[in-house]
Parts: C-alpha cells; sequence; structure tokens
C-alpha cells in the first residue's frame, strides 16, 4: 500500500501545470526501451529503425516484459510504470522475507517499510526504467541462495544478467560466496548442499543468458556488449584509481544522504558484524559485497551519463535494499544483545523490538520533517523533468512528424522520444542506437541525414562545419532532464544564411 501511494503521489506532482499521470517519463532512455519493446512485440526484432537492428538499450529483460504491451495496446510509459511499481512492491516483501524471524518480526517490517517509503526508490520505479526491477531480482537472487534453492536461484541470476550487463556482478558475488563457504558437491548431510545438476542452474543458466545477449550485440554491431557501453563507458581501468574512487564516493553520498547519519552507520556496522556472526556468514557475504562492488564499477567512472540523469545517480539505485538489508541485521543484532543482557527476565520486553525497529526507520528516512522536504524535493524533480522530457524531446518529436517527409533521415542527439515520435529513419550521432557511427561526424551527418537535430553547446564544432540553416528550436530554461536548455534542427539541404 505504501508503494502504491508513493506512486499516486509522483504520478499527481505538478511542475508549471504539467503532471505524469502515467504518461510522462523522466528519461528520455526510457523511450529508447520503448522503440525496442515495440520492435520486438510486433517483429520479435530489435530494430531501431524497421530493418536495423541495434543493442542500444540497457536492459534486454526490460524490453521483454514490455514488448507484450504491443499486443494488448498498452501505452509503453503506462506499461513501464506497472511493472516498476510491482518491483517496487517486490523489493519491499524481499526485504521482509530475508530479514523476518518466526516470532519476531517488527524489525523485518521496518526494514521493508523504509523500502516502500523511500521516495528515490518510487522515483526511479515510476522513471520507466528498469532501475528497480534490477533491484528486484538481485534480492531475489540473495532470498534463494540464503533458502538454498538453487534452481531458482539459477533463474535469478539469468534473469540479472538479462537485467543489466553489471548484473554479471551479482553470479560472480554469488559463486564467490558459495566458494568461499567451500560447499562440497554431492555433500549429503546437508539438504541444500550443491550437487552437480545443481551448477547447471547456478552457473549453466546465467552464463547462457549473459551470452544470447553477448552473441546477439555482436550479431547486430559487432560488438560483445550493448553499445552504450562503449559509447559511454571509460573502461574497466578507469575504475581502479583514487579519483574514481573518489567520484563514487561522492555518488554515494549524493544518491543515499541519510546513510551518513552516525545511526545509520552504526546499524549497518553492527549488521556486518551481525553476518559474520551468523552461521551462513559466507552467503550473508553477498549483502555486504553486492553494494561494495557495484559502487566501484557504477559509482566510478565506467559509466558516464551526458544529463538525463535523476537527483543522485540511478546505477546506484540498487544498492538502497541492500544497504537497507545490512542495517536491518543491525537493528536485530541491537535487540537481540539488549534482550540477552537487559530486558531478558522484563514484562516490557516486547516493546523492545518495535522501538529498535522505529529507530532504524527515523535512521533511514529522517525525522518527519527531513522526510516530507526530501520527497517534496524528488516529486518536485519528477514532475519538473517529466514536464521537461514532454516539453523538449516529445514537442521535436512531434515537429519531425508533421515536418520531416517519410523519406528523409534525421540525425539526433537525443535518441528516444523523437525517434518514437517522429516515426522517420533516425541516426543516432552518439552511436548509442546506431553501431559503428562516428560520433558527430559532420561528412557522415552531412551524407546520410536531411535534418540534424542537437545542443548547439554541444554540437558547436560540428554546427561550425556544417553550416546548416536552422528551421526549428525549442528553449527551456532550467531545464533539468536534457543536455541542456537550447536544441535545434537544422535542415542540412541549405546554408545558414
Amino acid at each position: 500500500m505504501t508503494c502504491l501511494v508513493n506512486a499516486f503521489v509522483f504520478e499527481l506532482a505538478d511542475s508549471n501545470g504539467y503532471s505524469s499521470r502515467g504518461q510522462g517519463v523522466p528519461l528520455d532512455d526510457s523511450w529508447i526501451h520503448y522503440i525496442y519493446a515495440e520492435s520486438f512485440g510486433t517483429t520479435f526484432r530489435l530494430d531501431y529503425n524497421p530493418g536495423q537492428s541495434e543493442s542500444g538499450f540497457s536492459s534486454l529483460l526490460w524490453v521483454i516484459l514490455l514488448a507484450p504491451g504491443v499486443w494488448f495496446g498498452f501505452w509503453p510509459p503506462v506499461l513501464s510504470k506497472v511493472l516498476g511499481l510491482l518491483a517496487h512492491i517486490l523489493c519491499a516483501y524481499l526485504i521482509f522475507d530475508i530479514l523476518q524471524k518466526k516470532s519476531r518480526r517488527a524489525i523485518a517490517f521496518g526494514a521493508a517499510f523504509v523500502v516502500a517509503l523511500d521516495p528515490l526508490m518510487c522515483f526511479a520505479a515510476m522513471s520507466g526504467m528498469e532501475t528497480v526491477l534490477y533491484a528486484a531480482v538481485m534480492l531475489l537472487a540473495l532470498r534463494e541462495l540464503l533458502k538454498g534453492r538453487w534452481r531458482t536461484l539459477g533463474l535469478a541470476l539469468a534473469a540479472c544478467a538479462l537485467a543489466r550487463p553489471d548484473g554479471l556482478i551479482m553470479t560472480a558475488t554469488v559463486w564467490t560466496c558459495l566458494a568461499l563457504g567451500r560447499i562440497r558437491l554431492g555433500e549429503k548431510r546437508r539438504d541444500d548442499a550443491i550437487r552437480f545438476e545443481h551448477l547447471i542452474w547456478i552457473v549453466g543458466l546465467p552464463i547462457a543468458a549473459a551470452g544470447i545477449w553477448m552473441a546477439y550485440s555482436h550479431a547486430a554491431t559487432g560488438h560483445w556488449f550493448p553499445t552504450s557501453y562503449y559509447a559511454r563507458a571509460h573502461g574497466l581501468p578507469g575504475v581502479f584509481n583514487w579519483e574514481a574512487l573518489l567520484v563514487a564516493k561522492r555518488g554515494l553520498a549524493d544518491t543515499f544522504p541519510l546513510m551518513q547519519s552516525v545511526v545509520s552507520v552504526a546499524f549497518i556496522l553492527l549488521g556486518l558484524v551481525a553476518l559474520a556472526k551468523s552461521p551462513m556468514r559466507f552467503r550473508l557475504l553477498s549483502i555486504a559485497l553486492l553494494p561494495a562492488l557495484l559502487a566501484f564499477f557504477m559509482g566510478g567512472r565506467v559509466i558516464e551519463v551526458i544529463g538525463g540523469t535523476f537527483p543522485g545517480n540511478r546505477y546506484l539505485v540498487p544498492i538502497f535494499p541492500f544497504l537497507v538489508l545490512a542495517a536491518g541485521g543491525g537493528a536485530q543484532l541491537v535487540d537481540e544483545l539488549i534482550h540477552e543482557k537487559i530486558f531478558q527476565h522484563r514484562d516490557f520486553a516486547f516493546l523492545l523490538e518495535p522501538m529498535v525497529a522505529l529507530l532504524l526507520i527515523f535512521a533511514l528516512t529522517g525525522l518527519p520533517y527531513n522526510y516530507f522536504e526530501r520527497s517534496r524535493f524528488l516529486k518536485s524533480s519528477f514532475a519538473t523533468m517529466c514536464s521537461d522530457i514532454h516539453g523538449m524531446q516529445e514537442r521535436f518529436g512531434e515537429w519531425v512528424h508533421d515536418n520531416v517527409s517519410e523519406e528523409a533521415t534525421v540525425c539526433v542527439f537525443d535518441a528516444g522520444a523523437i525517434r518514437y515520435f517522429g516515426e522517420r529513419q533516425t541516426v543516432d550521432i552518439l552511436g548509442l542506437n546506431t553501431a559503428g557511427f562516428p560520433p558527430q561526424d559532420p561528412s557522415e551527418i552531412r551524407r546520410r541525414c536531411r535534418y540534424l537535430l542537437t545542443y548547439p553547446i554541444h554540437s558547436s564544432a560540428l554546427i561550425e562545419a556544417l553550416s546548416p540553416k536552422e528551421v526549428h528550436r525549442i528553449d527551456i530554461p532550467d531545464n533539468q532532464a536534457s543536455a541542456d536548455r537550447l536544441m535545434v534542427a537544422y535542415d542540412l539541404s541549405g546554408k545558414a544564411p
């Protein structure tokens, strides 16, 4: 219910008379996924332009889940928001299920409530992107690992690999935890011991899933990974230096400001102590390993986004439920220690766990005033960014549809909503959805395109080389969702006066 109420509040938030109401999204990248989803739903191909297979999307699983909406006539933003809401609910449930104990569930409920209540999680769920789905499938993999359900663990790891290329980090984490635990093959003294056939599931399935995606990417583009990696990535060497670690630290601080409080840090550290004491410590180690690895790889300099991201770092959002898990484990340790040392035989000992759970909620969400201020800021940002995408990229797409002939090719800086609404042959000048295209190459753009839609501030050298004729512009002051406030359409068939 908390997730649902939060979702409605975000969707009804208003910015200058515009609110999403299930129609708008705060990222142009969402529209890129809708393009591929409609292609897959109608032709079972992953085409950016008709007959042109590409790998410019970041989540194959998200595309596949959105595709059936074409069969039933669902508007893609609505379906993506429903899926995001369901993934958010699943995250909260899995947090509760992992932490709950037979007779004491207040802390588990408190941790689940934190995830359901968090405004950044809700922002991500309503963004039209795969962010919260990615968090949900990783939590599902963790739950199955802890319960020793190897077949469903294999399926969850395969889903992680399809949810995002970096989902293989979860697979590597699980394998590491199992190796450190020294679980013998064929050991019969434990009901949940790994047998050889289980390895087919927990090793074979994620490798097969990743292999299918990599094989498709190579066949479509000549590269083994999605095009976005090559267009935006600095490469792994960029991670292993102090500057990258400082970038990751700042990203974590910006994305999870309340995780820096003394109480939050104390709960997390105590949670790590509780993990170390647990008989299942090697499996629980993934709760500590995964956030660290994702912070290094996704919060450092591997992935760069030029504008179009929501407050904080969207690549770090899936870490949040794991931090809550660690803090929840710390709260349970505090509850157990106080029960054992102080309130062991007191009549009011039953009140202790709810009080610790309440302290956990306040530590991770802030006091009511601070929570509502942060929530208000994120709701306002969500509405503003949806309004900015609608006012610039969506309107430019409609302009292309109404003013550009069906035979013409359009070169674009933002390759989502303009291609979706414009319905014209489109070239992505950044190379995200047009593999092998030299980024912002003037001769190639002149040869292939009739129109160019870009931000002058990011394409000044290109515009100077082409000297095109300006035919349309949209200027949105304080644009929060795009790379700049001004986007211009140029006609490449004529020279500027």
